[in-house]
């Protein structure tokens, strides 16, 4: 039977090995967002004789700041290190980053949303949301690639359940803020300090581990 116009596009396009262009699209977009970063810490508008306790006044400008883009710089590399062992690609994988790059774009919304009102809990509550949103997305990406076999072979079971476990460790954290934030937004901001110690605690555990039988198993991804 002969194929529609539309089939034959898709059939065409919406597959192949050469992934430069999506991984190029997807640096500009994260570069972009992590610049937006810096306009969350604004400029003080005082006489210049209290220009000095108004600088150190921002700090809670420069905290926000810094840990969102601490967090998207981690995924960043997280997304660099799938697209470096992709091996292809498809529409559905394409789509799915592309929702994954949206969440990533509204990281100065909520850093700046966070700056604002810091002590109310829904902006606490929106600021992790989108985190834990980018950081399931690019989870779903990688499970994505997995079930399809986009992925280069020397990615093995083993390898990929340490990069599931360790690209669901900050969503759960920030996931786990939300409930926290509506009885004490401080208490949620703190929590996520457990970020730090989760990547510590699943690197020393993967180095721990025996290395994988497969053959040429990367050390790290």
């Amino acid at each position: 039977m002969t194929m529609s116009a539309y089939d034959r596009y898709f059939a065409l396009a919406g597959s192949g090995e050469k992934t430069e262009r999506a991984a190029a699209f997807s640096d500009a977009v994260f570069a972009i967002a992590m610049t937006l970063l810096a306009l969350t810490i604004e400029v003080p508008r005082v006489p210049a004789a209290e220009l000095p306790a108004a600088v150190l006044g921002q700090w809670v400008q420069v905290a926000a700041y810094a840990l969102s883009f601490m967090v998207v710089g981690a995924y960043w590399l997280m997304h660099h290190r799938l697209f470096t062992v992709l091996d292809r690609f498809t529409i559905g994988l394409l789509r799915l980053n592309l929702v994954a790059l949206l969440l990533v774009g509204l990281v100065p919304y909520g850093t700046s949303l966070l700056v604002r009102y810091a002590e109310e809990p829904l902006a606490v509550t929106v600021y992790a949301v989108i985190l834990a949103a980018i950081g399931l997305a690019q989870a779903g990406l990688w499970l994505f690639a997995w079930r399809d076999g986009l992925l280069n072979p020397a990615v093995d079971r083993a390898l990929f359940r340490f990069i599931t476990a360790r690209s669901l460790a900050v969503p759960v954290v920030f996931l786990a803020s939300v409930p926290v934030a509506f009885l004490n937004a401080d208490a949620a901001k703190y929590l996520w300090v457990l970020l730090f110690i989760v990547e510590l605690f699943l690197t020393r555990r993967s180095r721990a581990e025996r290395p994988g039988t497969g053959p040429e198993s990367p050390k790290e991804i």
